[in-house]
């Protein structure tokens, strides 16, 4: 996918400066990267990790899930695609593992849902 991203330029015009505005086209993931590197904001680990699993990647999006994680390990979002990229990867016991290790303390619908959904072996998006 492609997102346009807003360019701001100095220039020269006739020995005047100006602003010129335009839009560059930019990939999601390298608008992203830089979103998350210049702020070091979970939303964008978040959105790299769902992005990448979208795009079949799932190393990278369990990657950026743990990365999620390191910054707030209460976030359900981060145990959330952790999961979902585990099972893709074949690695169900470790999902299955984790999302119980989580809810032991914590209460989330949405885990406990995927959770019995991937114990089922409905792992279909």
């Amino acid at each position: 996918r492609e997102i346009q991203k807003k360019e701001v330029l100095l220039i020269e015009k006739d020995n005047k400066p100006s602003i010129s505005i335009g839009m560059k086209d930019m990939d999601t993931i390298t608008y992203l990267k830089e979103k998350f590197y210049a702020t070091s904001s979970i939303v964008f680990a978040l959105m790299l990790s769902e992005e990448y699993y979208y795009n079949k990647n799932y190393n990278e999006s369990l990657k950026w899930s743990l990365t999620a994680n390191d910054i707030d390990s209460q976030n359900t979002k981060t145990w959330y695609w952790f999961a979902k990229s585990k099972v893709k990867l074949n690695q169900k016991n470790d999902a299955i593992r984790a999302l119980k290790a989580y809810l032991a303390n914590n209460k989330s619908k949405r885990l406990n849902t995927l959770l019995h959904k991937i114990e089922r072996g409905d792992t279909d998006d």
